[in-house]
């Protein structure tokens, strides 16, 4: 995937615009509590490069977890809608939002449900 910089500026605010809420509290998610301290994220090139490698074979299964890095992996295969192939890196954002349909745990900690998995990968790895 290429990407230029309107691209990559693009991308990074439609998250750090998701993360605000979610800093805020106004995210709309059951006992998901505000952040006291969330910083905005940068672009890190070295991680656009090394996503570029993960994903040159086209791999159905999400690649092995780095130790350094949280890995959030979205397969768009044959039948895949246009709009996710054209829009493929806001459409997995977006995938990762739907924890508005969800109960958080009250804990605050990923309890090991399946349909929060995402979601928690996202929390972790964006915050």
């Amino acid at each position: 995937m290429n990407l230029n910089d309107r691209d990559r500026t693009d991308l990074l605010n439609f998250v750090n615009d998701m993360r605000s809420y979610v800093a805020l509290g106004d995210f709309e998610a059951q006992n998901l509590s505000s952040a006291g301290d969330m910083n905005k994220l940068r672009w890190d090139c070295g991680l656009e490069s090394l996503a570029e490698q993960v994903i040159a074979d086209c791999p159905e299964n999400p690649p092995l977890e780095y130790p350094t890095n949280g890995v959030n992996y979205r397969f768009y295969g044959r039948n895949t809608s246009f709009f996710k192939l054209r829009n493929s890196l806001r459409a997995a954002v977006l995938e990762w939002t739907s924890i508005e349909d969800m109960i958080w745990s009250t804990s605050n900690l990923f309890d090991g449900n399946p349909a929060s998995r995402d979601a928690a990968n996202a929390i972790l790895y964006f915050v």
